[in-house]
């Protein structure tokens, strides 16, 4: 094949990659089932990239799954105690249930999900409808991931390019639900028994009507091995910094335990980090970054302060990221106009010790260090700096008619 040729098949210059499967990640297959059981992934991160017209089943409970360009796919994705992210696909059928959902440059697709709140980005003809999915131990995967199946804000859809030309419309729509799907996975084969149930279940049931309990039945029967590959493996389902070093957690008891430390004397504060805060309130006192803060602190501040809840935070989230990203390249911005080393600038922001000044600390922190979400939601709440530059000053802004609690753009 000439170079940018495509064969018969579809298949690139040279051929298919060979696929390739670790415990937790399925890429570069086609035509293929592919299934992790019960205790198989235990809150592992999941990655599901370049596959093409295969089944994927995740019957185990994941702490976040990533799905880059997969075309014609059909995907279970089993209780995620995180977030789930789809880019770059298309024309798949996609059943999941997680606590976030975002898609980016993903177009055709159906998903039937259970959810605080979709959002979607770049993506066009996105459709939703409630979770359709049965299968043995749903309801103790659901309790693990910390998901209610009381709640779920599967139509509830947030879309950042509304009013974008460029992204073809319709950008995502409900489902009619003469076209819900039911789908129930069970265990056959001669080691079927080893499962410790073979009675699917849907955890969610409650918000399905009639309609829906009617509708077309799918069954899957796959078939687990005498004994698991991975089930022995034991995974931590978190980390955290421990006397200079990355400790693994495995039990949620050690995740939320709060480690006793030893008191360390006080310090004097180092010359160099005096010199630092000085440098830092110079930054954080130049117009353009003061512009680029306040105008999104004044356009999105109400949407941090209007609640805690489950939507709220996912909203929250997203406009965490594009926070960072706005500010990240002000930074740079900044610092030229002010003719200071980038590189060292940073370097010693996320390095150096002592008690900078809150003001601007506060905020170059978040732009780079990202200190933390619940740090974050608290600097939106309450503004970044009040006209002293030491406090905090708080905000409002008009909000959007057609989605309460939302600022307008």
């Amino acid at each position: 094949l000439d170079d940018g040729e495509v064969a018969e098949d579809g298949s690139p210059p040279g051929g298919w990659p060979t696929p390739v499967e670790t415990r937790t990640s399925f890429k570069f297959f086609r035509d293929a089932t592919l299934v992790r059981y019960d205790g198989e992934l235990n809150k592992a991160n999941v990655e599901l990239e370049d596959l093409n017209n295969c089944e994927v089943l995740l019957l185990d409970v994941t702490s976040q799954v990533t799905i880059d360009r997969c075309k014609d796919c059909r995907i279970l994705i089993g209780p995620t105690d995180g977030s789930v992210f789809i880019r770059d696909s298309t024309s798949c059928m996609i059943s999941l249930a997680c606590h976030q959902l975002r898609t980016r440059a993903t177009t055709h697709c159906d998903l039937f999900v259970h959810t605080l709140g979709p959002i979607v980005e770049t993506s066009s003809g996105i459709r939703f409808e409630r979770w359709n999915v049965w299968y043995p131990g749903q309801a103790r995967h659901f309790a693990n991931a910390k998901l209610d199946p009381l709640v779920n804000n599967w139509n509830d859809v947030y879309d950042f390019n509304t009013g974008d030309a460029a992204v073809p419309l319709p950008h995502w729509s409900t489902m009619p639900a003469n076209e819900f799907l039911r789908w129930e996975v069970k265990f056959g084969g001669p080691h079927a028994a080893r499962m410790d149930s073979n009675a699917p279940e849907n955890a969610a049931e409650g918000f399905l009507t009639p309609e829906h309990l009617a509708a077309e039945l799918e069954e899957t029967v796959v078939e687990p091995p005498e004994k698991s590959t991975y089930a022995a493996e034991r995974q931590p389902i978190g980390k955290r910094l421990l006397d200079g070093k990355w400790v693994p957690i495995y039990e949620e008891e050690e995740m939320a335990a709060k480690p006793a430390l030893a008191a360390k004397p006080a310090a004097a504060k180092p010359a160099a980090n005096a010199e630092f805060e000085r440098e830092l309130m110079r930054v954080a006192a130049h117009a353009g970054w003061q512009a680029e803060v306040d105008g999104f602190v004044q356009k999105h501040g109400p949407s941090f302060a209007r609640g805690d809840g489950a939507a709220d935070k996912a909203i929250q989230q997203a406009l965490h990221d594009l926070y960072a990203a706005k500010l990240d390249s002000q930074l740079e911005e900044t610092l030229g106009d002010l003719d200071v080393d980038a590189e060292a600038f940073l370097q010693k922001l996320l390095t150096a010790e002592g008690e900078f000044v809150p003001a601007a600390a506060r905020t170059l922190l978040q732009a780079r260090a990202m200190e933390g979400f619940e740090a974050f939601v608290e600097l939106m709440k309450g503004g970044y700096r009040s006209e002293d530059g030491c406090g905090s000053t708080p905000v409002s802004a008009p909000t959007d008619p057609l989605r309460p609690g939302l600022v307008a753009a």
